[in-house]
């Protein structure tokens, strides 16, 4: 069955709404005719610069936090207070885009990073990923192992369903889980992320010690502090931490059981969200053998078996573009081919940082989505 054609769309921040009045969101319908928004509403912290040709703010900053007002009511059963993010103050603007969106016929999906929002860690300390010594993640990073964290994520997601939304894109759980070795040092992320694509394995600073990880192993019989002090003994060797790897068979099968079942716990939450409903990052779709092709190994590492091809329709493939300036006319041609080939796939196609690009990209953004939906 050939995949359903592709849905082009704008990241689009809510403060840049806020501070252009829709004059961005009326670029992006006019001249190069978008299906959908994809909003940020849970981040991290932030900072977004203007070049000068803009001529208005020069710069954007939030320490992260929800970026709508939260109905509290749905936090009670998750025992953990949502934080808002001060710039949105008592604004709903959410709602404000949301309405807009309806009006010119443009679907929504929301973006959720709640992993990284600093400040959910001041009261709840123990959501927070550890090393092999006990000390938590830096920058902090919330580890899916912990059931309070997934009640939260499950009551922001609940919360969040009541604007009506296409979809959402959970980027951060994506990040951790499918690595073959999952990863929990954020400051390591995106290195050994590029260093597991070149084939040289993920390193084993990687992996999670918190105690619900901790728990997990030593419910499949794994003893984690023993493969904690492995990790341990090879990264004070190693020449380079981030690609260190652990032969030992208890740090291999620590990392499987805990991969595995932090996969069946995102599965189990995207899953009632219906057919198309979650984002995965289209590089990730067939990353590992043990992945079905939604991205979750739901449980291959536990049992040696995986799910058949297709055997889950809660996701849908989802590719990014960044909006910079092409240098010359040959990196135009190599976006616009770039953006066609995407769309061949199907699923879900952003732009984003829209509001930095030059000007003259605009045109080279509406010769690619016409391209692409011509067929190439």
């Amino acid at each position: 069955m050939p995949p359903m054609p592709a849905q082009f769309g704008l990241h689009y921040p809510l403060w840049n709404h806020s501070r252009e009045a829709g004059g961005l969101l009326d670029r992006a319908c006019g001249e190069i005719g978008i299906d959908h928004l994809t909003i940020p509403v849970v981040t991290g912290p932030l900072q977004q610069f203007r070049p000068g040709w803009f001529g208005d703010a020069p710069s954007f900053v939030t320490e992260g936090g929800l970026h709508f007002r939260p109905d509290s009511r749905r936090y009670a059963v998750a025992g953990a207070r949502p934080r808002m993010a001060r710039w949105l103050g008592q604004r709903a603007i959410l709602e404000e885009v949301c309405e807009e969106a309806q009006r010119r016929g443009l679907g929504i999906w929301l973006w959720v990073e709640l992993r990284r929002v600093p400040t959910l860690f001041e009261p709840e300390r123990h959501f927070a990923q550890r090393s092999a010594w006990g000390d938590p993640a830096q920058p902090p990073s919330a580890c899916i192992s912990n059931a309070g964290f997934r009640e939260l994520l499950h009551a922001v997601i609940a919360d969040l369903e009541t604007r009506a939304p296409r979809g959402f894109a959970l980027p951060d759980l994506a990040l951790d889980d499918l690595q073959p070795v999952p990863v929990c040092d954020a400051a390591a992320c995106h290195e050994s992320a590029a260093v597991d694509k070149a084939g040289e394995g993920s390193g084993a600073a990687s992996l999670c010690y918190c105690p619900a990880c901790r728990a997990v192993a030593a419910e499949h019989g794994v003893d984690a502090e023993a493969a904690a002090r492995a990790v341990r003994v090879v990264l004070c060797d190693a020449g380079d931490w981030r690609v260190a790897r652990v032969g030992d068979p208890v740090v291999e099968r620590y990392a499987s059981v805990r991969l595995a079942a932090g996969a069946a716990a995102l599965h189990r939450l995207a899953e009632p969200l219906g057919a198309g409903r979650c984002m995965v990052a289209t590089e990730r779709l067939q990353r590992s053998p043990m992945a079905q092709p939604a991205g979750f190994p739901l449980r291959g590492a536990l049992d040696g078996q995986a799910l058949p091809p297709g055997g889950s329709s809660a996701y849908v493939g989802h590719s990014r573009f960044c909006c910079r300036s092409p240098a010359d006319d040959r990196a135009a041609q190599a976006f616009v081919r770039d953006v066609s080939e995407a769309s061949a796939r199907g699923g879900i196609i952003d732009f984003f940082n829209l509001e930095e690009a030059h000007p003259r990209l605009m045109d080279v953004l509406r010769q690619a989505v016409r391209y692409a939906r011509r067929g190439g």
